[in-house]
């Protein structure tokens, strides 16, 4: 019952965030049909254009968390190091922040988890594109991956906007926005964290949020590093079963 409650909720708010570009998108297409363009024409178009692409990111975010609810089982995990991760996205995102003069820190180090591939840069790229998009111009963002005993410790930090407290148990729910004259003007659908929440509970990788308004915001995942030997015995297990 709680499952198909939290569907209807799903298709309801999708809906409903659907509806908001999909208005803008009719609305401005038939003011260029009515009036011909005109002056207006770019600034138009212009909207069309960036609410149409808020439109097909919620869709492939609401894909990508369908995908990742109903596959688990069909998930291959593999040795993987999340340096290598951190920096592949380190360099996606590298231009966009030099675009805006943000200055992105590397504090990383070797930290080899079992896990797949994909999901984890999602988590990473997530929350690397998340501390890109709220830090204002000439800002600095830190990401941070140490080990430390058997878990691996990965953080991002920005100087951003920031986050009220009464919002900071939000953040995770599907569609939830803060409510913030600047991460309302960002481009975002509000299911990036609950994407990066869902992978974090499937991996028992316990996610932290540190955050103050005008200050900035820290994020910290925490991961179970790889033990071959521990590895060995679960396989051993599993082949007697």
């Amino acid at each position: 019952r709680k499952v198909e409650i939290e569907k209807q909720d799903f298709f309801i708010n999708a809906s409903h965030e659907l509806k908001t570009p999909l208005t803008s998108i009719i609305g401005y297409s038939e003011l260029l049909i009515a009036t011909g363009g005109g002056k207006n024409q770019a600034d138009f178009i212009k909207r069309i254009n960036n609410e149409a692409l808020r439109m097909k990111d919620l869709v492939i975010d609401m894909l990508t968390l369908s995908r990742i609810e109903a596959n688990w089982k069909e998930t291959v995990d593999e040795e993987i190091d999340i340096k290598d991760i951190v920096l592949d996205v380190f360099e996606s995102n590298r231009i966009k922040a030099e675009q805006r003069n943000i200055d992105v820190q590397l504090d990383i180090e070797s930290a080899v988890i079992m896990a797949n591939k994909e999901k984890i840069t999602e988590v990473v790229n997530n929350l690397v594109d998340n501390a890109i998009k709220y830090t204002d111009d000439d800002g600095k963002v830190k990401i941070y991956l140490k080990k430390n005993a058997d878990k691996a410790i990965f953080s991002v930090k920005d100087t951003g906007c920031g986050i009220a407290p009464q919002y900071l148990n939000r953040v995770f729910e599907r569609f939830f926005r803060v409510k913030n004259n600047k991460y309302l003007k960002v481009h975002g659908t509000g299911l990036g964290l609950t994407i990066v929440k869902n992978i974090c509970n499937y991996y028992n990788a316990d996610i932290h949020i540190k955050s103050e308004e005008n200050v900035g915001t820290e994020m910290t995942v925490v991961f179970n590093l790889y033990k071959e030997e521990e590895h060995k015995n679960i396989e051993k297990i599993e082949k007697n079963n």
